[in-house]
């Protein structure tokens, strides 16, 4: 797209047009500098969409991108951007012959307006401009002394809320947006908090909690801008109860936390009770109300019913609190009275091998893996095998040692690399042959047995072969066996990994043979933008790690431009490889 001062030579007069129109609009808000030469802006419409735009030194266009669904080109909205980047960074030129003068910057202006200027263009833009009015009420929320401060910012909050709702919902964007918004109280707290103001602190953010928790259950968090604020409150609050203030001010939140943890909200959409709790405890601590805590934290088990998540959590909580309080003998009879928890156990076995009980210890990890095995979890299964692992090592057990390391190897979709290495350390070098062959038969004759049930799928047996046999392949060298199982398997990202261990061995056209024809189906199946970056910089890539291939690689770019000559997007990415 050439520079940003001569764009508009290479975009289509329509798309010219649109953006155009959106800038001269003001629809194009909070351009922000990303890094050096790298800047994001987020463009209004029916749907809010985010454009980053990537200069040089000289101002020329390197790179742009914007995630609407727009499949051309260049987009409405990047061409807005880069109108008002441009306008942002345009300074006034006069005429040849004559001084170049610098437009008054923003600073000078304001230093010229007189208050009664000021208070005007307030009044006149505040009607016009909700958000402003809002934003100003806010900003300026401690000069009402009429109202008590946390009805004042539970009016604030929720009017800044508001304002980035649409129909009962905060989008993507907006959630983002007002993500930064009300970040600004956070610091405004911080600063109360500095000049030891704790009672204004302590009700802010009581409030902030309370209604950016309702938040979450009606926006689009998916990048989890808003759930980090909320988790950055509670740390505030944490440094609050921490602070050098009195008992009895400390004690003023336990209604507080009694109200807030009474509410679901904050264990169905994340963590939040979970670290409110910590938060609670943490307060219970400094106030001495132990037995308080302990009969909350009862109750909450109580209330949690057929939640196992919250009763095992809950429980570890009020263990771990015993703990802490010095109560050992009560802890030891609870540990075991709620054996049947992993966490509970994994610290029964722990203690047992710290005073070296390493047959106790087996018998409570045995226990476990029947129990786990009843109840299908092979999660905690592998979990208990992989401290009989550790106690079979400390005993110079090789036989379960080998036993373990297998399982290890083979446990999950991928091949332990770690576990493998030391599995083949128990063997010789004679016995490992007749073992790794015995095994790779017997993983392909499961592959294939498993593509004969399944046969209705039409699966090809050698993709599911890649992530076992050929990391074994890989591992022992097997380079010409690795090969002729890459030149069967159908998917490209399958192959890629592999292409450092066969490109000493076989010549770049040898290779090109197995991975063109993954790469035009990859291209075929390409549909978007996206899609189609991901290929031209994969073929970048290839280009750099095999530089005798350039020809081949630009021979398929030009196959694919010509297959697809209607599809701009494909065709302006691939002009970049």
């Amino acid at each position: 797209m050439n520079n940003l001062f001569n764009f508009e030579t290479n975009v289509s007069n329509i798309i010219l047009k649109r953006g155009f129109e959106y800038y001269e609009q003001g629809m194009v808000r909070d351009i922000t500098k990303l890094g050096d030469y790298i800047y994001e802006g987020e463009v209004e419409g029916n749907d809010d969409y985010t454009v980053v735009i990537e200069l040089d030194k000289s101002q020329s266009i390197k790179d742009y991108n914007c995630d609407c669904p727009y499949d051309g080109a260049v987009c409405k909205h990047v061409v807005a951007v880069l109108y008002q980047l441009r306008d942002d960074m345009t300074i006034e030129v006069v005429p040849k012959k004559t001084k170049k003068v610098k437009r008054m910057s923003f600073k000078d202006l304001v230093e010229q307006l007189s208050i009664e200027d000021l208070r005007e263009f307030i009044f006149i833009s505040a009607k016009k401009d909700a958000r402003l009015k809002v934003s100003l009420e806010a900003y300026f929320v401690d000069r009402d002394d009429t109202v008590d401060i946390k009805e004042k910012y539970k009016e604030v909050f929720r009017k800044i809320i508001k304002q980035h709702t649409s129909r009962g919902f905060v989008s993507y964007t907006e959630t983002k947006k007002l993500s930064k918004e009300l970040e600004i109280y956070l610091g405004r707290v911080n600063e109360l908090i500095a000049e030891r103001n704790y009672r204004d602190a302590c009700s802010i953010i009581q409030i902030f909690i309370e209604e950016a928790i309702d938040v979450i259950t009606f926006s689009d968090d998916s990048n989890g801008y808003f759930s980090d604020l909320i988790f950055k409150a509670i740390e505030i609050l944490d440094s609050i109860i921490e602070a050098d203030i009195t008992i009895e001010f400390k004690e003023s939140l336990i209604s507080f936390f009694e109200e807030e943890l009474a509410k679901e909200v904050y264990f169905d959409y994340g963590d939040f009770g979970y670290e409110l709790l910590g938060s609670f405890e943490l307060l219970c601590l400094k106030i001495f109300k132990e037995e308080f805590y302990l009969t909350f934290l009862d109750k909450k088990i109580k209330e949690s019913n057929s939640e196992e998540y919250r009763i095992r959590h809950f429980t570890n909580v009020r263990l771990s609190f015993l703990g802490k309080i010095g109560r050992e003998e009560q802890l030891n009879q609870e540990m075991l009275d709620n054996i049947s928890i992993p966490e509970v156990r994994r610290n029964l076995v722990q203690r047992e091998m710290m005073h070296g009980e390493y047959e106790k210890a087996k018998i409570l990890l045995i226990e476990g893996i029947k129990i786990a095995e009843e109840l299908k979890h092979p999660g905690t299964v592998n979990q208990w095998e992989l401290i009989l692992l550790e106690i079979a090592e400390s005993e110079k057990d090789v036989e379960r040692m080998r036993y373990f390391y297998n399982k290890q190897v083979f446990f999950g979709w991928q091949i332990n690399k770690t576990y493998y290495s030391k599995l083949k350390a128990t063997f010789t070098k004679e016995e490992w042959t007749v073992i790794i062959e015995e095994k790779i038969d017997s993983l392909i004759s499961e592959a294939k047995s498993k593509v004969k049930q399944h046969s209705m799928f039409n699966s090809n047996p050698y993709d599911g072969l890649v992530n076992s046999v050929g990391v074994l392949y890989s591992l022992e060298g097997y380079v010409d066996r690795l090969f002729d199982l890459l030149k069967k398997v159908s998917r490209l990202d399958l192959v890629l990994p592999y292409l450092k261990y066969i490109k000493k061995e076989y010549t770049v056209d040898v290779i090109f043979d197995v991975l063109r024809p993954l790469i035009v189906l990859e291209a075929d199946r390409a549909n978007n933008r996206s899609d189609y970056k991901n290929i031209g910089n994969l073929l970048i890539s290839l280009k750099k790690e095999f530089p005798q291939a350039v020809g081949i690689i630009d021979s398929i770019v030009d196959e694919m431009k010509k297959k697809y000559p209607k599809r701009p997007a494909m065709l302006d990415e691939f002009n970049k490889v």
